[in-house]
C-alpha cells in the first residue's frame, strides 16, 4: 500500500510517526524514572498503576503521543504546502525563463521588479540595467524618431488602466543599432483595489520581419521604378488579350498616353497584316510558352512601327491568365546598324592609313581588328592576331605584366598606358609604347577597347645605352665616394696609429678600424715574434672561419713572396694559404718594414661566391703597410725609451728613472696614505772580485744580479742599478715587514748564484741589504733613500751579507731633548 503512496504522502506520514515516536518515548522514560530511580519496583499493571495514583502528572504525560502526533501532523501539512509552493514557484519561473518572447514586471512606480532571460535578449541589455530602471523609457516611434515617454505603451497602461497591445516601438541596442519590438502591456488589479499595482509588459522581437517588409517595399519600389523607366515597351495582357499594363516607353513608341491604352485587345495596336501572326503567338502562350517575334504595331499616326516582341506566359494560381510582352523598336536600331556599318567603314580606311599600330579588342580581351602597321610591328597576320592569338606576339618576359595591367585597366574602365616588347616568329624584338582607352555606345556603355601602339625602338636603344652611361657614373661616382671614405677612414687610422705610445694602443686602433675599412670581411693582423719562427695574431675580427691565429711564416703566401696574395671563391689562381682554413675567399697582405716582413693582414669571407675587389686589394696592402710603419715606429721609439730609462748592462731601469719613480710613488701613497718600501743593496766586496776574475767577470756577476732582482719583484715593483754594484727596489704599498723579509729573501737567493765567467765558477757572492719605509723612516724621497742607505752602511759595518731596517727618526720634541 505504501508503495502507491506519493512522495508528499509519504513525507506527512513519516512527520507524523516521526512525532508519535517522540510521544511514546517521553512516558516510558517517565515511567522508568519513577520505577526505577524515584519508587523502585518492576514494572507491572500494578506498579503502573500506583504510579498513577501517587502522581497524577503522569495520566498528562501519558498523552504525549497522541499531543505530538498531532502536532507532527499538522507541521507535517504546512511543510508539504510550502514544498508544494515552491515547486510551483520554480515550474512557473522555469516556465517565463523558457519563453520566447520578453516579460517585464512594472511596480507602480514604474521600475522593473521581475523580467525573463528573453527580456535582456530582446532589449540587449544585461539585468543589473533593467531591474530597478524602465528599460523602454526612451524608445523610437515607427518612422524611426523619439517617441515620446507619456505616449509610451507602459505609461498609456499605467495612466488609463487598459491594456495597451502589439505597439511597435524601437528600442536603441548598446552597439547603436535600433531593435524593432511589439510591446503589449497589461494593467495588473488587486482583487480588493480599484487601481492597477503592476504592469505586465511582452515583447515580441519583429526587428527581421519589419527589415523583411522594408525590403519587401524597396523590392517593389524597385521593380516599379524599373519598369517606368526602362527603355524598352513593357506590355501586361490578361487572359482576354487586353492591355493591364503599358509602360511610358510602349505608350512614347506608339505615340498616344498610356491611359488610353489600357483595356485596349493587343490586336487594335498591330498592323493588320500581321495579326494572324499575333494570334498564332497567342496561342503558344495559352499554351505555356515563351517566344520572340517580330511584329508591325499602329501608332497613333497610322505609320506602321516595326518592333520585335519576347513574350512570356502570365501565371495565376497555377493558370495561365495573360501574358508579359517586352517590345523593342527596331527602327532605331536599323538606323544604328546602318550608321555603325558606315562608321565601321570609315574607320578601317583611317586605320589602314595611320602610321602607328591600331588594335581593337572586346572586354574578354580577344582581338577583333589590327591594322597593318600592327601587322607588322608584331610580325603576325591579321587571322594570326585575332582571338588570343596577339598574346604571343608580346615577349615572354612582359607578358605576365602587360596582361595584368590589361585585365587591371579592362576591370577599372581606364585608360591603359604602358610599353612592352613583340617578338616576332624569327625572334626580332620590337619595343612599342602601347596606350588603349574603352569603346563606348550611345549609352554610355563600355563595349571594348582601342588600342595604338607605337615603335619606340630606336628611343628605347637609346635609353638604355644612355641608362648604362648613367649606371657607370654612378657607379663611378659611388666607388669615388668610396675610395674617399677609406681613404678618410685610412688617414684616421694612420694618424692614431702614429700617436701610440704602446702595441696595446696601436692594437685598439687596428681592432677598431679595419671592420670599418672592410665592412662584411673577417680578418686579423698576426706578427712575426722576435725569433722569426712563428706568426701569431694580435687583433682578430669577424668569424674568422677556422682561420689559426698561430702558424709559421712559410704557411702564408704572401710572406713567402712578399706581396698580396689571396683567393676568391670557385676561383684559385694558385696555391692557398695553409693558415686561412675554410674560408671562401681570402687575401693576405704582408707588413713589409725596412725590407723585413713584421705580419701579415689576412682577410677571411666564408659567404658563398665571395670575392675580393681590386680596390680592396689595393687598400688591404696600403693599411698593412702603415700598419707596419706604425709598429716599426713604436718599436723603435720603445728602443729609444728603454735606453733612456734602462740601464743597458743588467736590463734594469737606472738611476734617472728610479728618481722619477720614487718621487711620484711616494706623492701617491701620501694621497692614499699607504705605505712605499725602499730596499738599497750592495755586492759585498766587489772591487776585490773586480781585481781578482777582472771586469769582465764583474759585468757578468752584476747582469745575473739583475736577473734576480727582476725575478723576485712583484710587478708593480721597480728594481734600479743606482750605480756601479749598488742597487735600488721601490715596492709601493708593501708594509714594513713585507719589505724587511722581502730584502732577506733576495740576500738568501743571492747567496745560491752560481755564476761562470769563460767556464770558470766565480764562487759565492754575498750582498748587504739596507730597508727603510715611508713615511715611517722619512717622508721625502732624498731623506728616504738616505735613510736606506744608512741602514745598508750599518749591514756592511756590522760584518756583511745581513739585512739592516733603517731606525725610526725621533720626534720633534725628543730631538730637543736630546740636543
Amino acid at each position: 500500500m505504501s508503495a502507491s503512496l506519493r512522495p508528499s504522502d509519504h513525507l506527512l506520514r513519516n512527520v507524523t510517526l516521526a512525532g508519535v515516536a517522540l510521544g511514546v518515548a517521553f512516558p516510558v522514560t517517565a515511567w522508568l524514572v519513577d520505577l526505577l530511580v524515584l519508587h523502585p519496583a518492576p514494572l507491572t499493571p500494578a506498579s503502573w498503576w500506583l504510579i498513577h495514583t501517587h502522581t497524577p502528572l503522569h495520566w498528562l504525560i501519558d498523552t504525549a503521543p497522541l499531543v505530538l502526533g498531532l502536532f507532527a501532523y499538522q507541521l507535517g501539512r504546512r511543510r508539504l504546502a510550502e514544498a508544494r509552493l515552491a515547486a510551483s514557484g520554480a515550474r512557473i519561473h522555469s516556465a517565463l525563463d523558457a519563453l520566447e518572447a520578453g516579460l517585464l514586471v512594472y511596480d507602480a512606480a514604474g521600475r522593473v521588479t521581475t523580467h525573463n532571460p528573453s527580456a535582456e535578449r530582446i532589449l540587449g541589455l544585461p539585468a543589473d540595467q533593467i531591474l530597478g530602471h524602465d528599460p523602454l523609457a526612451q524608445v523610437a516611434c515607427e518612422d524611426g524618431g523619439p517617441l515620446p515617454e507619456a505616449d509610451g505603451p507602459v505609461r498609456q497602461a499605467q495612466r488609463t488602466g487598459q491594456a495597451v497591445r502589439d505597439v511597435v516601438v524601437g528600442v536603441r541596442q548598446p552597439a547603436g543599432g535600433l531593435a524593432w519590438v511589439a510591446v503589449t502591456a497589461q494593467p495588473v488589479t488587486p482583487p480588493a483595489e480599484g487601481q492597477s499595482a503592476a504592469i505586465v509588459v511582452s515583447l515580441l522581437d519583429v526587428t527581421e520581419r519589419r527589415l523583411l517588409d522594408t525590403a519587401l517595399k524597396q523590392e517593389r519600389d524597385f521593380a516599379l521604378q524599373v519598369m517606368t523607366t526602362m527603355g524598352q515597351g513593357l506590355v501586361v495582357t490578361d487572359d482576354q488579350e487586353r492591355l493591364e499594363y503599358a509602360n511610358p516607353a510602349f505608350a512614347a513608341m506608339l505615340g498616344q498616353p498610356a491611359e488610353t491604352l489600357l483595356g485596349c485587345t493587343s490586336a487594335e495596336i498591330v498592323w493588320e497584316a500581321d495579326q494572324p501572326a499575333l494570334a498564332a503567338e497567342n496561342v503558344r502562350r495559352r499554351a505555356g510558352e515563351a517566344s520572340a517575334y517580330p511584329l508591325r504595331l499602329k501608332r497613333a499616326d497610322g505609320t506602321p512601327l516595326s518592333v520585335s516582341v519576347s513574350a512570356v506566359p502570365r501565371y495565376q494560381a497555377g493558370a495561365v491568365a495573360g501574358s508579359i510582352s517586352v517590345i523593342t523598336d527596331l527602327s532605331e536600331q536599323a538606323r544604328a546598324e546602318a550608321a555603325l556599318a558606315e562608321s565601321e567603314q570609315r574607320f578601317r580606311a583611317l586605320a589602314t592609313l595611320a602610321p602607328v599600330g591600331i588594335f581593337q579588342g572586346a572586354l574578354n580581351g580577344d582581338c577583333v581588328f589590327v591594322n597593318d602597321r600592327w601587322q607588322a610591328m608584331a610580325g603576325l597576320t591579321f587571322e594570326q592576331a585575332l582571338g588570343r592569338g596577339w598574346v604571343a606576339a608580346i615577349h615572354p618576359e612582359d607578358r605576365a605584366r602587360v596582361m595584368a595591367e590589361w585585365y587591371a585597366a579592362v576591370a577599372a574602365v581606364r585608360a591603359f598606358n604602358t610599353e612592352y616588347r613583340f617578338q616576332g616568329p624569327h625572334g626580332h624584338v620590337t619595343w612599342v609604347h602601347g596606350s588603349a582607352a574603352a569603346l563606348r555606345d550611345e549609352a554610355g556603355v563600355v563595349t571594348g577597347f582601342i588600342a595604338t601602339n607605337i615603335d619606340i625602338t630606336e628611343s628605347k636603344e637609346a635609353e638604355e645605352a644612355l641608362t648604362g652611361a648613367n649606371e657607370r657614373l654612378i657607379q663611378g661616382l659611388a666607388e669615388v665616394e668610396q675610395r674617399n671614405q677609406e681613404i678618410a677612414l685610412l688617414n684616421t687610422m694612420s694618424g692614431l696609429l702614429q700617436s701610440c705610445m704602446t702595441g696595446d694602443e696601436a692594437a685598439a686602433v687596428i681592432r677598431d678600424m679595419a671592420p670599418r675599412l672592410f665592412p662584411g670581411r673577417a680578418g686579423l693582423v698576426a706578427l712575426t715574434s722576435n725569433s722569426r719562427n712563428l706568426v701569431e695574431a694580435e687583433v682578430v675580427w669577424g668569424d674568422l672561419a677556422g682561420a689559426s691565429q698561430v702558424f709559421t711564416p712559410p704557411e702564408c703566401w704572401a710572406l713567402r713572396r712578399g706581396r698580396l696574395h689571396g683567393a676568391d671563391a670557385g676561383l684559385r689562381a694558385g696555391p692557398d694559404c695553409r693558415h686561412v682554413g675554410a674560408a671562401a675567399a681570402y687575401l693576405c697582405a704582408p707588413m713589409m718594414a725596412q725590407g723585413e716582413a713584421v705580419g701579415v693582414l689576412t682577410l677571411l669571407d666564408a659567404a658563398a661566391g665571395a670575392a675580393f675587389t681590386e680596390g680592396e686589394r689595393q687598400l688591404a696592402q696600403t693599411v698593412a703597410d702603415n700598419i707596419a710603419l706604425a709598429l716599426a715606429n713604436l718599436k723603435l721609439r720603445e728602443t729609444l725609451r728603454n735606453q733612456s730609462v734602462r740601464d743597458s748592462l743588467t736590463g734594469l731601469f737606472n738611476r734617472r728613472y728610479m728618481e722619477e719613480t720614487l718621487e711620484r710613488e711616494l706623492r701617491r701613497a701620501a694621497r692614499g696614505q699607504t705605505p712605499v718600501g725602499v730596499i738599497v743593496l750592495d755586492i759585498d766586496h766587489f772591487k776585490r772580485f773586480n781585481d781578482t776574475f777582472g771586469h769582465g767577470a764583474g759585468d757578468v756577476l752584476l747582469r745575473e744580479l739583475g736577473v734576480l732582482l727582476r725575478r723576485q719583484i712583484r710587478g708593480e715593483d721597480v728594481a734600479c742599478r743606482y750605480g756601479g754594484e749598488e742597487f735600488v727596489l721601490i715596492l709601493p704599498g708593501a708594509p714594513a715587514e713585507v719589505v724587511q723579509h722581502r730584502a732577506e729573501q733576495i740576500g738568501y737567493e743571492a747567496t745560491q748564484l752560481q755564476v761562470s765567467y769563460s767556464g770558470q765558477p766565480l764562487g759565492q757572492i754575498t750582498v748587504s741589504l739596507g730597508v727603510a719605509i715611508f713615511p715611517l723612516h722619512a717622508a721625502t724621497p732624498a731623506l728616504l733613500l738616505g735613510a736606506a742607505d744608512a741602514a745598508l752602511y750599518r749591514a756592511k759595518r756590522q760584518g756583511r751579507n745581513q739585512t739592516i731596517v733603517a731606525d725610526i727618526p725621533p720626534a720633534e720634541g725628543e730631538a730637543q731633548l736630546a740636543d
